[in-house]
């Protein structure tokens, strides 16, 4: 009997722990970059892991924050980051409501161009240091 209540306890927590963080578990990968823990991933905790690559932003996955940013308040929801994931893939990537129509070579070089001056933006305003 005490295996079973146990068991059930453990099983009520992590129920709880699924609710508590909202409808769906945050991916390890998302909890890892919230590093103050509010739920959101904001353009200095995303940074912190892509803005010291140098290759150019048209071969980095920090593009992603402004495709997945759909409301442009400079955090990642979780609801914003698993939409785009979701459509987008492993690599996001993929179209979404938020991500510009990119059907073209010119359209997808100007949303490269309007996702690097809105880093630019971030960067300065945020007084962070990034390898572009």
């Amino acid at each position: 009997m005490s295996v079973f209540l146990v068991a059930a306890v453990g099983l009520l927590l992590f129920l709880s722990s699924i609710k508590k963080t909202g409808v769906e578990y945050r991916t390890d990968f998302f909890v890892g970059l919230d590093s103050n823990r509010d739920d959101k991933i904001s353009f200095i905790e995303w940074m912190a892991y892509y803005g010291g690559h140098s290759h150019p932003i048209e071969e980095c996955a920090r593009i992603d924050f402004y495709w997945g940013d759909c409301n442009k308040d400079e955090v990642l929801s979780w609801k914003e980051y698993s939409l785009v994931r979701k459509v987008g893939g492993e690599k996001f990537g993929g179209s979404s409501t938020c991500r510009p129509d990119i059907s073209s070579q010119e359209k997808l070089s100007r949303a490269y161009s309007d996702a690097l001056a809105r880093e630019n933006v971030l960067i300065e305003k945020y007084k962070f240091k990034a390898n572009k």
